[in-house]
């Protein structure tokens, strides 16, 4: 075989069969009823820049990044050859479409986890270990949230694992590991020979990886400084992996000048906009501390921080620890954090775990996993892990849909495709106002073909616009009030939707003044 790390594949073949089948059922699961964002920036900074430049959408749909052409335009073009696939193909609906988006990005993320499974692997001797791997990077409950997100955290988090495997997966002549009870085998130790193509597909990757997420660019520089120091790649090696990455971020540049119809450096109109005009602080700031904190507010982000602290402080001078720990520090620096900025290296956590446990544990139980000993003790502690992490599996597949999403969905799906509707100054599609501009953002990508709004001066104004007719008429934020004003609503409308029921807020008196609370009621009327 001309690449000798790929023989890995068929040792572990059945274990990633079974797993990794468990986990596509939970992507899928996830991509069905995870209609939703994480993070407003995971769909006003790509479905809405694709929209844009597939339908000629107004800027006032596009965030201050676009005036400012601080983000890359890679991601927004590759959802405009899908959603253009998916129209040929008589998918027309925007939610249905994004589905679509959504299932591709989880195909790219479970590949990338198997071929990242396969080259952690080369170096657990044991099936033992490897069948841990196997089942942590399939299963950990946050993979089916972020593997199937429209966010350049995922995409970037995809390309950074596909850089690794291309790397150690097609390196030539590599060293066979043999379990020893003399020290723990680790990840990337041994002889290394890198080959053209595992040099040229891997720097490829990476400078993919960092046009979905500029942050993500800046922590290769370590595995470039590992390669030289440690691995001794020859010069001219260096030259090829610097020189795809160089020219591939180029392309990325060519890209970026299109999107914005003239010359743009992106990286850099991004690095003087947040750092040195301090904008990114306009969102808040955090403690160096933040991240630690953050991800361990939920049993399974503290697993993983447990594990990349142990693994760091054992390992210090590996190249998996170095990786980790650089991308830490550099987040860590910039003042403005945020969870989401730790998902691209959430598998490289799971990655150390099974190198935290003596090889001899692996040993003595045979193909079982072991994760906290023997004895009926360990028995319970990976029942409580096992269950806890099922929960969280639960939690992301099936997640609370932020209410303006949910309003926009059942528009698409029950109203006519030329939607006109009323209100006194409520919108359907203007749920969030822009950072840096005094106008709410426009959400055009899930809105109907045509949308009429007219703002009443009045709620009495709402029996003369279109008298014997049917009218629809939105009202947000609060319940109707008790107003006798709203009496000719109660008595000449029937709802059609509405996001909290008068019985919830009742129950929970809170509930419409919290952040992530956007209450609607769309009602049609005849007068």
């Amino acid at each position: 075989m001309k690449y000798p790390a790929l023989s890995i594949f068929p040792e572990i073949r059945r274990d990633l069969v079974i797993f990794f089948t468990i986990a596509v059922a939970c992507y899928l699961l996830a991509v069905i009823y995870g209609v939703t964002y994480f993070h407003p920036d995971q769909h006003f900074q790509t479905l809405e820049w694709a929209d844009f430049k597939r339908t000629g959408a107004s800027e006032e749909a596009l965030p201050w990044e676009y005036e400012r052409a601080i983000r890359p335009w890679l991601q927004p073009y590759l959802y405009v050859g899908i959603l253009n696939l998916a129209e040929a193909l008589g998918i027309t609906n925007p939610f249905h479409q994004d589905q679509v988006i959504r299932l591709i990005t989880a195909g790219f993320g479970a590949s990338s986890l198997i071929l990242f499974a396969g080259t952690i692997a080369w170096w657990l001797p044991l099936k033992g270990q490897r069948r841990l791997l196997i089942a942590g990077l399939a299963l950990t409950a946050l993979f089916p949230h972020v593997m199937t997100r429209t966010s350049g955290e995922t995409l970037s988090s995809i390309f950074m694992m596909y850089a690794f495997a291309a790397l150690f997966l097609l390196r030539k002549n590599p060293e066979p590991v043999v379990a020893s009870d003399k020290g723990q085998t680790l990840p990337f130790t041994g002889r290394m020979n890198f080959s053209t193509l595992g040099l040229i597909l891997s720097g490829a990757a990476i400078a993919i990886a960092f046009q979905f997420r500029y942050q993500s660019g800046p922590v290769f520089v370590i595995v470039a400084l590992w390669m030289l120091i440690a691995a001794k790649t020859p010069l001219r090696q260096m030259l090829l992996f610097v020189a795809t990455i160089l020219i591939v971020t180029a392309l990325g540049v060519l890209v970026d000048t299109v999107g914005y119809g003239r010359f743009e450096l992106a990286p850099y109109n991004y690095v003087v906009a947040n750092i040195f005009d301090g904008i990114a602080k306009m969102f808040g700031t955090s403690p160096w501390y933040f991240y630690f904190v953050k991800l361990s507010s939920n049993p399974v982000g503290g697993a993983l921080v447990v594990s990349m602290v142990l693994y760091a402080v054992r390992f210090p001078r590996n190249l998996l620890a170095l990786f980790v720990v650089a991308f830490f520090v550099q987040h860590s620096l910039i003042g403005h954090k945020e969870a989401r900025f730790m998902y691209p290296v959430i598998p490289f956590a799971v990655a150390m775990i099974p190198f935290l446990f003596p090889a001899t544990w692996y040993r003595d139980h045979g193909n079982r996993v072991v994760l906290f000993g023997q004895g009926k003790l360990g028995l319970a502690a990976g029942i409580v892990v096992l269950g806890i992490n099922s929960v969280g599996i639960y939690t992301v597949v099936f997640p609370s849909i932020k209410s303006p999403i949910v309003l926009q969905r059942f528009i698409i799906n029950n109203l006519p495709d030329d939607f006109t509707y009323y209100s006194l100054g409520v919108s359907a599609y203007r749920a969030f106002k822009d950072a840096m501009a005094d106008y709410p953002l426009r959400m055009e990508f899930y809105a109907p073909s045509t949308v009429t709004h007219h703002v009443l001066p009045s709620i009495e104004a709402l029996q003369t616009v279109a008298p014997g007719q049917d009218v629809i008429y939105l009202h947000g934020h609060t319940l109707l009030p008790d107003d006798p004003a709203f009496d000719i609503v109660r008595g000449n409308c029937t709802m059609l939707y509405q996001t909290y029921t008068a019985e919830a807020v009742k129950a929970d008196p809170g509930l419409l003044k919290r952040d992530d609370a956007m209450h609607f009621q769309l009602l049609r009327c005849r007068f």
